[in-house]
């Protein structure tokens, strides 16, 4: 439980930064890689709209995957695909960019679940609500101060193909804590929530 607990946190922490990071910093991304194609920012916004709305969808397969196969290989997978997407965007323009951050973003909305699904199966019920609150904290926390850096960074000389260099190895980090998450036992894992109930961390 402190294992997973502990991966959990290394995800909200880093792997929020990862999330946040893109999420925010896409349409200006778009703006300055698309725009000397003659696109303009309505069609900016609707690029970046677009990938948005397709990527979500990609936390409902995943989600059945998780009952199948566990957290460990599902996550270690996503994670592998997305530092590869990260470092293949850094450098990438015009009408290419668009699939590629259309992958890279729906890697990271089929990460979603994996926390919240670790959560609840492997901490005990009494100590869910809390542990649930820290993962908020510092992926919200993470969120908040993102914005400030990606600009101070853009304004500073540090362009996306540095920043996005450095995400990859925020999520080479949670990539290295997944690699300690238990392995799945689909027979006995359903019990553990209740079987460990009395457990105090």
């Amino acid at each position: 439980q402190i294992r997973v607990f502990t991966v959990v946190l290394v995800a909200a922490l880093f792997g929020g930064a990862v999330f946040n990071a893109i999420t925010v910093s896409l349409p200006k991304l778009f703006d300055e890689r698309l725009l000397y194609g003659g696109v303009n920012l309505t069609q900016v916004g609707s690029y970046a709209a677009l990938v948005f709305a397709v990527a979500a969808f990609a936390q409902l397969p995943v989600g059945d995957l998780l009952d199948r196969f566990g957290a460990r290989s599902i996550l270690i997978g996503l994670l592998i695909l997305q530092i590869g997407a990260l470092l293949l965007i850094t450098n990438t323009h015009g009408v290419m960019l668009i699939p590629i951050a259309m992958i890279l973003v729906l890697l990271l909305f089929a990460e979603i679940p994996i926390t919240s699904w670790l959560l609840g199966h492997y901490v005990p019920p009494h100590w869910r609500a809390r542990a649930f609150s820290v993962e908020y904290v510092l992926s919200l926390g993470m969120g908040a101060a993102i914005v400030p850096l990606i600009a101070w960074g853009h304004r500073t000389g540090y362009g996306f193909d540095k920043q996005y260099l450095l995400l990859a190895v925020s999520a080479g980090i949670v990539l290295t804590a997944a690699c300690f998450l238990p392995a799945w036992n689909h027979k006995t894992a359903r019990s553990l929530p209740d079987s460990n109930a009395n457990i105090k961390l």
